[in-house]
């Protein structure tokens, strides 16, 4: 019989890739691994938890999900090369630099140098404007912001440093995203009343693909439906697999309990259903993740909302995207 490995076994299993020093070269040594990455998050994300019995407590469902997600943190954390052991609280896991995202540095250095990752912080797009992302993560890592910053593709990677020696083949970045496709995409995985805030089907998914389009003005794009063969789920999967083309991918997964869980219902009653200003939403969601672990909050100015918008996307740890107006119109 094969035995399930429990989050706690994830977590001790981890725990011995520690280097024996907390030498940031040593942590970065470990390297980028990311199919040991991919394995452990898959493993962690299986329902380990036994049968509760009279003499074991019942552990309250959004517990067990920020269980779930410190241990895809926490393998991040140890096997990735952009982020370092010695980077654990959330307040500190930009400081060298992400997996993914935007890395920001002060001097031009490779992203996985050890001797330069005092100099390097970064995280997830915040906004579709990878200058202004990178402002804010200097402000989080209390590291200056880079003078006379340059958002570039170099390395197969997506970096902002200074234009003064910059690489000659670094690529700038001369088209800034569309901020309406990048609202669609977050919206598409939301939890609170996104893509993944309920279960739909391949008619209602569609219809919702159809309503987004129209709200956010992408009048020009198209709903294309397909069928899992076989099914994998009951549930449909929204995404934009190219431009200008919204994808429902029908029986494509089933639904998880993190939708159930505290946090949704309470960003859903303190924010979709109220009216508030940007800052008050912002208020409600430090507020509610408090010392959980996540990724920055994404604040972006709409002057033409009468009220904030909210969406909550899991990968890796939570992250809240707010659009709003710095006055609500109640």
């Amino acid at each position: 019989m094969t035995t399930k490995i429990s989050p706690d076994d994830l977590l001790e299993a981890l725990g011995s890739l520690k280097p024996e020093s907390d030498d940031i070269a040593n942590a970065w040594y470990i390297g980028r691994r990311e199919t040991t990455l991919q394995q452990v998050q898959a493993r962690a994300t299986q329902d380990t938890e036994p049968a509760p019995t009279s003499a074991t407590p019942v552990v309250p469902k959004w517990r067990r999900q920020r269980r779930t997600l410190l241990v895809g943190v926490l393998a991040v954390a140890m096997l990735g090369g952009g982020a370092a052991w010695a980077y654990s609280k959330y307040s500190a896991w930009y400081a060298s630099g992400p997996l993914d995202g935007y890395t920001c540095m002060a001097t031009w250095a490779a992203v996985d140098d050890p001797a330069h990752a005092a100099e390097q912080y970064g995280g997830p797009a915040l906004t579709t404007d990878p200058v202004a992302d990178c402002d804010s993560y200097a402000d989080l890592t209390g590291k200056p912001r880079i003078v006379d910053p340059v958002a570039v593709r170099w390395q197969e990677s997506l970096v902002v440093g200074p234009r003064a020696g910059m690489p000659a083949d670094a690529v700038p970045i001369n088209r800034t995203e569309d901020a309406r496709v990048f609202e669609l995409e977050r919206s598409l995985d939301d939890y609170v009343d996104g893509g993944l805030s309920q279960c739909f089907d391949q008619t209602t998914g569609a219809a919702f693909a159809h309503s987004e389009l129209d709200r956010l003005g992408l009048t020009d794009w198209t709903v294309k439906t397909t069928e899992q063969a076989p099914g994998q789920g009951r549930c449909a999967l929204l995404l934009v697999p190219n431009p200008g083309v919204v994808e429902v991918r029908a029986s494509f997964y089933s639904n998880d309990d993190f939708a159930s869980a505290e946090l949704v219902p309470l960003l859903r009653s303190e924010i979709t259903d109220q009216c508030l200003s940007l800052t008050e939403a912002k208020t409600v969601v430090d507020e509610a993740l408090a010392d959980e672990h996540h990724w920055a909050t994404s604040t972006q100015v709409d002057p033409a909302a009468d009220c904030t918008r909210v969406d909550l996307n899991v990968g890796g740890s939570i992250q809240v995207f707010l659009y709003g107006p710095e006055t609500a119109r109640r």
